[in-house]
């Protein structure tokens, strides 16, 4: 792989990056507003399931923001492009 495509990978991965980390605040920022308290018992069960989809919805933003950091890592240690298994090239 060139310098150039080097490049490239590393820019989107941190504009990606960077859109990932707004992603978490919002989802934060959610979170927040679901936990006030409802005294109707259907708004407490819309409470619940909109607070179980802010935990799946950060567990994802997690993951990929994971999956990022590494490749930007290997990406530093010129180790980009390969399979982590075999060594090949992807």
């Amino acid at each position: 792989m060139s310098d150039a495509q080097y490049k490239i990978f590393e820019t989107f991965l941190r504009e990606e990056l960077n859109y990932l980390q707004s992603l978490q605040s919002e989802n934060v920022d959610q979170h927040a507003v679901i936990n006030e308290r409802s005294s109707d018992p259907s708004d407490e069960g819309t409470k619940n399931e909109s607070q179980e989809s802010a935990f799946r919805e950060a567990e994802r933003i997690k993951v990929r923001t994971a999956q990022n950091i590494q490749a930007l890592k290997a990406i530093r240690n010129e180790e980009f492009g390969f399979c982590a298994s075999c060594g090949g090239d992807i």
